[in-house]
């Protein structure tokens, strides 16, 4: 999971910066992808494999998360266990 929040100049970022985010840690970019939001945060899922939920590639999967805002990333923190 790569999370942390905007600059309000910079709200919302665009989807080409989540692809880039994976791309950054797995070259060969993603094959599926589903959208969603919480807390105001724009949440981008994406992976690989051969069919949209069939056999998902080892260490493919990768969840971004953009805040709105360092208020609502703290918020946020508290939904997670690490």
């Amino acid at each position: 999971m790569i999370s942390g929040w905007t600059d309000p100049a910079n709200n919302p970022i665009p989807e080409a910066n989540a692809h880039q985010a994976y791309k950054a840690i797995i070259p060969q970019g993603h094959q599926h992808q589903n959208l969603g939001e919480f807390l105001g945060a724009t949440v981008y899922e994406m992976w690989r494999g051969e069919g949209r939920w069939d056999k998902i590639e080892k260490d493919s999967h990768l969840i971004v998360v953009f805040y709105p805002d360092k208020d609502k990333f703290i918020e946020a923190s508290k939904f997670y266990n690490s």
